[in-house]
């Protein structure tokens, strides 16, 4: 698999989060009535990540780690950060990969509706320019990750 192929791929990833913005600024009178609704299908899709990554044969000890880095971040709000080492842990460049992907893609669409509907009084380039700050972790995070499996 390229290297290039895989960065461009998490690169995708986060724009999930600004997908999600954006749909927050489409539909803003759907924010308050849809937040629970939301924080369900963010729980559903690590579900489904940590499942899948079982069902590819993901070494357990890996897959425990996942899941208490996972728990350990969704107590503070901030378990998108950890999406880039739940994705790399999933054998780069197999078929898993890219369905963890997509998961984390779609996982992007709630995550930036809900972090845009806490401030989204504010104009519209200050919401994305925080929602930037906010989660570029997980883009820095992720292809440090994947740059550190390449040299082992």
């Amino acid at each position: 698999m390229n290297e290039l192929t895989i960065i461009l791929d998490l690169i995708v990833v986060f724009l999930g989060l600004f997908a999600g913005v954006v749909l927050a600024f489409i539909a803003p009178e759907e924010l308050k009535a849809g937040r629970n609704y939301f924080k369900w299908f963010k729980t559903i899709l690590l579900i489904m990540m940590v499942a899948l990554m079982i069902y590819f044969g993901v070494d357990l000890y890996l897959v425990a780690l996942n899941v208490f880095m996972l728990a350990f971040f969704y107590l503070f709000e901030m378990e998108y950060l950890v999406l880039g080492f739940v994705l790399l842990s999933s054998n780069v460049g197999s078929e898993a990969f890219f369905i963890q992907s997509a998961l984390a893609f779609i996982y992007g669409l709630p995550e930036g509706t809900l972090f845009a509907e806490k401030i989204i009084r504010k104009k519209r380039a200050e919401i994305l320019f925080r929602a930037f700050k906010h989660y570029n972790w997980f883009l820095v995070f992720s292809i440090i990750m994947f740059l550190i499996s390449l040299n082992a």
